[in-house]
C-alpha cells in the first residue's frame, strides 16, 4: 500500500513538475522586450556571436560566416538583413555567393507582394548582380540566365525580372536559390 502511496506521490510530482516548467517557458516567450531577444531562439542560431560572424565576413570575406549569417536571417524571416554583408562579399571580396545574394535580397521583397511593383532601377542593380554571380559561376545564376537569356538592359530589366518571376509562380521553374 506505501509502495502504490508512493508511485502516485512520484507520478503526480512530475506531472506538477511539467505543468510549472511549461508555465513558466510561456511566461517566458510573452516577456521579450524586442527583436533581438526573439532572434536568439531562431533554430539556425549560429555558435559564433553575430557581430563575430559579421565580422568575419566584412574583414576576411569568410563564406562559411555568410552562410551562417544567411541561414539565421531566413530562419528570423529577415532576409534584408544580409544585404549590407552580401554586398560586402560580391564588392569587396569578388564573390558569386555575395552576387546571388545581392539579387535574391534585391528582388525578394516584391516576391510575394507582387513582382510587378519592382522598379526599374532595383531591376538594373538586381540583373547587374545576377551577371556578376553568373559571370563568377554561380551554378543558380548561370541557370536563371541562359534559362532566360538575360541581359543587362536598363530598358528591359524589369521586364526580365517580371517574366523570371512569373514563370517561376506558375511553377515552370523551381525555385533556383
Amino acid at each position: 500500500m506505501n509502495n502504490d502511496r508512493y508511485k502516485m506521490t512520484l507520478i503526480v510530482f512530475w506531472i506538477l513538475l511539467v505543468l510549472i516548467l511549461s508555465m513558466c517557458s510561456c511566461d517566458r516567450m510573452t516577456e521579450f522586450k524586442n527583436e533581438s531577444e526573439v532572434k536568439a531562439f531562431s533554430m539556425n542560431s549560429p555558435n559564433e556571436s553575430l557581430d563575430t560572424l559579421k565580422m568575419r565576413v566584412y574583414k576576411f570575406g569568410d563564406v562559411n560566416a555568410y552562410l551562417k549569417l544567411e541561414y539565421y536571417f531566413y530562419d528570423i524571416s529577415m532576409p534584408q538583413d544580409l544585404l549590407p554583408y552580401s554586398l560586402i562579399l560580391s564588392n569587396k571580396f569578388n564573390n558569386s555567393i555575395g552576387a546571388i545574394g545581392v539579387y535574391h535580397c534585391l528582388i525578394g521583397p516584391f516576391l510575394y507582394d507582387g513582382i510587378e511593383d519592382i522598379d526599374s532601377v532595383t531591376s538594373n542593380i538586381a540583373i547587374e548582380y545576377l551577371l556578376k554571380a553568373a559571370y563568377l559561376k554561380n551554378e543558380s545564376a548561370i541557370f536563371l540566365v541562359k534559362k532566360y537569356n538575360i541581359k543587362f538592359i536598363p530598358k528591359l530589366n524589369r521586364s526580365q525580372i517580371i517574366n523570371m518571376n512569373s514563370l517561376r509562380k506558375k511553377g515552370n521553374l523551381k525555385k533556383a536559390i
